[in-house]
């Protein structure tokens, strides 16, 4: 996928949501997320429900790929390739956004 296309593939609400959540709120870089709390930081940010997790899920490896970061490495993902984590007394699947250079302090799978 060329770098023109996946900007065509970005809707803007993502868009203005994806740099809030990430280039902002720096907390959020490098670090487990639960995949729910970041689809609903999404609808509440945007004031949208229709985000599917296949949708959510293109246009968060499109931005990382427009902005030089590795969406979910493969060395946090389990054998089917999906992150799954405990914190803060929850388990559930997350995302990981890894900024360019940085090393992964936990790479525990469940």
């Amino acid at each position: 996928m060329t770098i023109l296309s996946e900007v065509s593939n970005l809707n803007v609400g993502f868009v203005q949501w994806a740099e809030h959540y990430f280039l902002e709120n720096k907390s959020n870089l490098d670090s487990f997320i639960f995949k729910n709390d970041a689809m609903k930081s999404l609808s509440d940010f945007t004031k949208q429900n229709h985000w599917t997790t296949q949708r959510f899920n293109k246009l968060l490896r499109s931005w990382a790929n427009n902005n030089g970061f590795e969406l979910n490495p493969v060395d946090t993902q389990n054998l089917i390739g999906r992150i799954v984590r405990i914190k803060e007394g929850r388990i559930g699947e997350c995302i990981y956004m890894r900024s360019p250079g940085k090393e992964i302090k936990d790479t525990f799978k469940l």
